[in-house]
C-alpha cells in the first residue's frame, strides 16, 4: 500500500503493522508520513506509530534520519522528550517508530486561542530545560516550532517531538546522514537567519532563536517578522529586524522588550548563548 492513497481512517483502521500493532485511528499527518494510534496485539498496550511514507523511496538519507529519530530521544534521556519504545521495518519495507501515545494538544492549538503570561513562562522554562539537556549532549533539534511542542494532559506539561532533522555536534554522528549543501531544513517562520544560509553550520543558538519566536508569538499573538509569502519571510529574516514586542503588547515592561531584542538578534553571537 502506498501512503499517497492511505490517507483515510478506513484505509488504516484494523491494519496490523509488522504482525504486532493493530491500528485504531489516524492521529496526525505530515510530509514524511502518518502518525497512528495503535494497540499492541499481544500486550494490549496503546502506542503511537509513526510510519514513513513508502513513496519517498526510503533512500539512505531518509533511513538515516529515521534511525536518528529512533535513537536520539533515548540519548537525551529527559522527561520532556517523547519516548521511543520500538522501531522496525515491515515485511513490505515500511519503516515505523513506536512511541508513547500522548493525550493532549500541540502548542499551536493554544496559540490560536491565546496563552496567558504565566503559562507562557512555564512552557518556555520547560522547553528550555529539555533543550538544555539536548544541547549538553551535542544535539541541535533544528525544527522547534509550536507543532512540535506537545502539551500533555492533565497539567499541560511539555513534550518535545520530532527529531527527524536533528544535528549532532558531538558523539554518535554516525547515526545521522550528512545534510547536503543548499538543503533547507526546518520551518522557515521559526528558522534563525544562519539556518536559512546553511543548516549544516548551525549550533544550539538556532534552537534558542526558535524558542524566542514561539515566546514572542505566545505573548504578542503574532510572530516578530511580518510577511505574507515565503519569499517575504526569507527576506525579513535575512535582512530585516523584528518588530519590538511593545508594538503588539504596549504593556510589555522594558525587561521583556530587552529580552526579545537580544533573543532575536540577527547575529548569533549577540543572542543568548545557552538555554541556561
Amino acid at each position: 500500500m502506498r501512503y499517497a492513497r492511505a490517507v483515510t481512517a478506513t484505509e488504516w483502521v484494523g491494519r496490523v503493522i509488522d504482525g504486532r500493532y493493530v491500528v485504531e485511528a489516524i492521529v496526525g499527518r505530515g510530509g514524511m508520513g502518518v502518525v497512528l494510534a495503535a494497540r499492541h496485539k499481544f500486550t494490549g498496550a496503546r502506542v503511537a506509530l509513526k510510519m514513513v511514507r513508502a513513496d519517498l523511496g526510503l533512500d539512505a538519507e531518509i533511513e538515516g534520519r529515521f534511525l536518528a529519530e529512533a535513537r536520539i530521544p533515548a540519548t537525551i534521556g529527559h522527561r520532556s522528550v517523547v519516548q521511543t519504545l520500538d522501531a522496525g521495518k515491515t515485511p513490505e519495507g515500511e519503516l515505523y517508530l513506536v512511541m508513547e501515545l500522548l493525550a493532549g494538544r500541540s502548542l499551536r492549538h493554544d496559540l490560536m486561542r491565546g496563552v496567558g503570561a504565566p503559562s507562557v513562562r512555564r512552557i518556555g522554562m520547560e522547553l528550555l530545560d529539555v533543550l538544555a539537556a539536548a544541547h549538553a549532549r551535542g544535539i541541535v533539534h533544528r525544527d522547534v516550532k509550536p507543532e512540535n511542542v506537545f502539551l500533555v494532559e492533565p497539567d499541560a506539561s511539555v513534550k518535545l517531538l520530532d527529531f527527524g532533522i536533528t544535528k549532532v555536534l558531538a558523539g554518535p554522528r554516525s547515526i545521522l546522514p550528512r545534510t547536503a549543501a543548499g538543503v533547507l531544513l526546518g520551518t522557515i517562520q521559526y528558522m534563525a537567519p544562519e539556518q536559512l544560509a546553511d543548516a549544516r553550520g548551525v549550533d544550539a543558538r538556532a534552537d534558542l532563536w526558535a524558542v524566542s519566536v514561539i515566546l514572542y508569538e505566545a505573548l504578542a499573538g503574532r510572530r516578530p517578522h511580518r510577511a505574507t509569502t515565503t519569499e517575504e519571510m526569507f527576506a525579513a529574516l535575512v535582512k530585516g529586524e523584528p518588530d519590538p514586542i511593545r508594538l503588539a503588547m504596549p504593556s510589555a515592561p522594558p525587561e521583556i522588550d530587552a529580552f526579545f531584542v537580544r533573543a532575536l538578534a540577527r547575529e548569533p553571537e549577540h543572542r543568548f548563548q545557552s538555554a541556561g
